[in-house]
């Protein structure tokens, strides 16, 4: 039947995120470039798990030696028969975006930047020459073509039980110095709350009704971001990060639901 044909074709789109599920050892090069003109080594460790039932993965990762811890969120969008990944760190990278699809043929993903400047141009590609390597390679130029970064590296597949430390050293809330000031007021948001929604007969909500939901919020990556994490009476969840935009002088929130719906607002 027609739900049973979504399911599969669901789960069919599953398995290209799920070659990247499980805990890795990272190792890349920098080249040099205008954000990094001394280029290097840098490695590091990464977890990266289903979320929301199965809706989306969650990547954290930490690096050696400067300490940068990452979140990366993929899912499928199926209008674009596409999987957009949204990117934050411990330096500041607000919600980067970029667009990953997948080669069959190749056994491998090419991406580009997707909210970059018109004139800049990206690439990358992850590659899986068996279930416990992948191999990483990025770039973007600017618009007078000059090199902003270039990025090429490799995961090898760690046990399982390494995955906790991993985890742990991610969440240790350790503020950076130069963190916005902005982002006090987000700080009255933190901690776990009991909530009650009351929705008025609409076109979505055309019974009306109450909800609740329990909801815990806390720092992340070093006091750049609050993480948003819910869950509903009715049985959905959701998460969703939020923080403050310097660049844009903005505050900006990304939020995923365990329904597949998703978005991202600004104020």
């Amino acid at each position: 039947n027609l739900a049973d044909a979504q399911e599969q074709a669901a789960q069919s789109k599953n398995e290209v995120l799920r070659r990247f599920v499980g805990v890795w050892d990272l190792k890349s090069t920098l080249k040099p470039a205008k954000w990094n003109p001394e280029g290097g080594e840098t490695t590091g460790m990464e977890s990266t798990v289903w979320a929301l039932k199965n809706r989306i993965i969650m990547i954290r990762d930490v690096s050696a030696p400067d300490g940068r811890k990452g979140l990366y969120i993929s899912t499928h969008d199926p209008k674009q028969d596409a999987y957009p990944f949204w990117c934050f760190d411990s330096n500041g990278l607000p919600g980067t975006q970029w667009l990953v699809k997948w080669n069959a043929e190749a056994e491998a993903t090419t991406s580009r930047s997707t909210d970059s400047p018109p004139a800049w141009t990206s690439g990358g590609q992850h590659r899986f020459p068996d279930k416990d390597t992948i191999l990483v390679n990025f770039w973007m130029r600017d618009e007078n073509g000059a090199l902003l970064l270039e990025n090429s590296g490799r995961k090898d597949r760690l046990p399982a039980e390494r995955e906790a430390a991993i985890v742990a050293a991610w969440k240790k809330h350790e503020p950076a110095a130069d963190l916005p000031a902005e982002l006090k007021v987000l700080d009255r948001m933190i901690g776990t709350w009991d909530t009650v929604s009351i929705q008025k007969p609409a076109e979505w909500t055309p019974s009306g009704g109450r909800s609740t939901a329990t909801v815990t919020r806390e720092w992340i990556l070093n006091g750049r971001f609050v993480m948003d994490t819910s869950l509903h009476s009715n049985g959905d969840e959701s998460i969703a990060v939020l923080g403050y935009d310097p660049g844009q002088k903005t505050y900006r929130s990304w939020w995923f639901n365990s329904l597949g719906h998703r978005n991202d607002s600004r104020g």
